[in-house]
């Protein structure tokens, strides 16, 4: 696994930063201790949401890439996903493994149906812990699971949806715009609070103390307003009652730095025959994977020379902003 261009570039990145995430984990840890001890109550509800980003950010750092890093030197193994061998219940999801038993997971509502959608997928591992990572085609991040004798109790089979004409019919891409919607609100109420504590901050310093506070009050309302005017835009593309695709190449290979998200340009063909120049910034890995594999790139609706488009993959919970031209 540790060969494989996305996967392999993961394993290196979080072997490269796990030594500074613990230095920072450590350092977090000491300051909201410290500020609990000499602030009190006044305190706690900023620090219970710190608390919680660390734990966040502890499971991201430490125990997947640990999981995983075990398994650089497995290969991959391909099996076929006959009907009824995904089972879900809630969040988890069930795939029977083709030597026996299950690989159960945890994942997204729109991950879920897309591997239900499947009919091939692959597997690396498990190893003597059970941990093993499951990929299935044009998601080349894969996910984390357990090996288990059976499947998550109380697990239903997931069929199989016919194939989407559309954005609009698309039940993946509807999945991923609920997703995205419901993580938008969740991180718009952590910046309220935050915006709220750093003005009553404020209001507790003399000037100019209280400049730095109302600042940082300042940047995070930008950053609401951004988000949300982003979140819109991707949410009306998901009503694109068409896929437009595309002839597409990049100028280069993908540049893996082992998170989600890279850069990268090329060029598209437009349906009346010009070529113009596409400008990937932070796009999804696995989008760009795709493009480069296939030589196609898909857009939401009909594509605008000059200005930003939505792009994605049918089927795929998948989504990015390029610009054309």
């Amino acid at each position: 696994m540790g060969e494989d261009q996305v996967l392999g570039a993961q394993l290196k990145a979080a072997n490269k930063w796990a030594p500074i995430a613990a230095a920072l984990l450590a350092v977090g840890l000491a300051v909201t201790a410290v500020s609990v001890w000499t602030g009190g109550p006044r305190n706690l509800p900023p620090l219970l949401f710190i608390g919680c980003t660390l734990a966040v950010w502890q499971y991201w750092w430490f125990t997947r890439p640990a999981r995983a890093l075990r398994l650089r030197d497995a290969f991959f193994r391909q099996f076929t996903l006959a009907e009824g061998s995904v089972l879900v219940t809630g969040a988890k999801v069930s795939i029977r493994l083709p030597d026996g038993g299950w690989a159960v997971f945890r994942t997204f509502d729109c991950n879920r149906l897309l591997i239900a959608a499947q009919r091939k997928a692959w597997v690396v591992g498990p190893d003597d812990q059970g941990s093993l990572v499951v990929v299935v085609p044009g998601m080349g991040t894969g996910w984390m699971a357990k090996a288990a004798p059976e499947p998550a109790p109380g697990s239903k089979p997931l069929h199989r949806s016919p194939a989407p004409s559309s954005p609009r019919e698309d039940p993946v891409v509807r999945a991923y715009w609920n997703y995205t919607r419901r993580l938008t609100a969740l991180l718009m109420v952590a910046y309220v609070l935050a915006v709220a504590w750093m003005i009553s901050l404020s209001l507790t310093m003399p000037w100019p103390l209280s400049l730095p506070p109302l600042v940082l009050t300042g940047g995070v309302i930008v950053v609401i307003v951004v988000a949300l005017i982003k979140t819109l835009a991707w949410g009306r593309s998901t009503y694109a009652d068409r896929w437009t695709e595309l002839a597409a190449t990049l100028d280069g290979p993908i540049k893996h730095s082992g998170t989600a998200m890279v850069s990268g340009a090329g060029h598209v063909r437009l349906s009346d025959g010009r070529v113009v120049r596409v400008k990937f910034v932070r796009a999804n890995v696995n989008l760009l994977a795709n493009i480069e594999a296939t030589g196609r790139m898909w857009v939401f609706g009909e594509p605008r020379p000059g200005k930003a488009v939505r792009i994605g993959l049918p089927g795929y919970p998948l989504l990015a902003n390029v610009k054309l031209g």
